[in-house]
């Protein structure tokens, strides 16, 4: 699912009432992370821009993967 402004506001809503509801007093206060197959980054910075809660949008791939890819460290080719 591509990157929604509505998704940012509802999440925000969220954090508030956690934030208000459920965190002890010496809790951190709540993140949120909106993961998405699509993000254009003018509307991530919009959508987010201004908010005093911390959210996050992040693109993800979901790809299929060998469990030999899946563990290969950053940088290294692929067994095959």
């Amino acid at each position: 699912v591509p990157f929604s402004p509505e998704a940012a506001g509802q999440l925000n809503m969220y954090l508030n009432y956690y934030a208000t509801e459920v965190n002890d007093v010496d809790d951190n206060p709540p993140i949120g992370l909106i993961l998405c197959t699509d993000k254009n980054n003018i509307d991530v910075e919009y959508a987010l821009g201004g908010l005093s809660n911390q959210i996050f949008a992040s693109k993800y791939v979901g790809e299929r993967q060998t469990v030999s890819e899946a563990w290969q460290p950053s940088g290294s080719v692929p067994m095959r």
